[in-house]
């Protein structure tokens, strides 16, 4: 695949929108398989999710470790000859990369490559079946509490699930918060979220997803 023009991101855009901002991240179809993967809905629901065998996302905290990141993992022989096939750049001045392997059958382990000291984090690219829409669990968590929870006691239960207060949402009417995991290189997000949404007083919890 071709390598695809660095997207920025217009200041004020949410992270769950950037995924109409990235471009498809495959030019031949991902093996999907059943890893067990999924999350809980603010109402309950279940969904699961299927996950790429093909493809990782690969998150870089600046353009200058981006840049030595990129190359680091090129150059190592324990990971798959591999292009950027999407990527988007936060105001931050964070990055997303999405790679997959040149040679079809190949796969992208996100474990390998957040080895990488210039790697923020990296995580499979997984779909819901029924949207076909492709999804990243970031480092963040979105949550709710009941009304009277102050903010002091939100970060309280976040510290005490491995999680910070990174901004409030959705509002004054809904005390929703997102949280940011503190050790994304050894936190599966979806395990974290589906744990802290049966934590005493969160009335739910999901992963952000890009």
């Amino acid at each position: 695949a071709a390598d695809m023009p660095l997207q920025r991101v217009p200041p004020g855009t949410k992270l769950e929108d950037l995924r109409k901002l990235m471009p498809n991240p495959a030019a031949r179809r991902d093996t999907f398989v059943d890893a067990g993967d999924s999350y809980r809905m603010p109402d309950g629901r279940v969904v699961r999710l299927m996950r790429s065998a093909d493809s990782a996302a690969v998150a870089f905290p600046s353009a200058a470790h981006r840049d030595r990141g990129l190359a680091a993992l090129k150059s190592r022989k324990d990971i798959p000859a591999h292009t950027v096939a999407a990527r988007a750049q936060f105001r931050s001045g964070a990055n997303f990369h999405i790679v997959r392997p040149a040679k079809a059958g190949a796969a992208m382990d996100p474990k390998a490559l957040q080895t990488d000291a210039s790697v923020a984090y990296a995580r499979h690219v997984l779909i819901e079946p029924k949207s076909r829409t492709r999804m990243i669990a970031t480092d963040e968590i979105l949550a709710a509490f009941p009304p009277k929870t102050t903010p002091a006691q939100v970060r309280a239960l976040a510290a005490a699930a491995g999680l910070q207060v990174a901004a409030r949402v959705g509002g004054d009417k809904l005390n929703a918060w997102r949280l940011r995991i503190a050790k994304p290189k050894t936190t599966d997000t979806l395990q974290a979220a589906r744990a802290f949404s049966q934590a005493k007083g969160v009335l739910w919890a999901q992963p952000n997803f890009l």
